[in-house]
């Protein structure tokens, strides 16, 4: 359950993971990959939402010790690369 006040963070979520797997799949760089909330104008962005996404990615990408983002980055990492397998045998068939 989200603290009171505290921002839904789920969307936020949503594009961390996306922007993990674009770079993951495409070993580009971080800050080249689409994020489709940040870009859509027309909607509001929630209070604090770039410093938490900063914090998230953060510890998404680069923790070692706090064990939910270690499991969180494993989980994503194994799906990328089921999904970039997945990608390639469909461009090669």
């Amino acid at each position: 359950m989200p603290r009171r006040g505290a921002p839904d963070l789920g969307r936020l979520k949503c594009q961390t993971a996306s922007v993990f797997f674009w770079t993951t799949i495409t070993q580009g760089d971080v800050l080249l990959a689409p994020r489709p909330l940040d870009a859509d104008v027309g909607r509001p962005r929630p209070v604090g939402w770039s410093n938490q996404r900063n914090q998230f990615w953060d510890h998404l990408a680069h923790s070692k010790h706090l064990k939910h983002y270690v499991d969180l980055r494993q989980a994503l990492t194994n799906y990328a690369a089921r999904l970039a397998q997945e990608i390639d045998s469909r461009s090669t068939a």
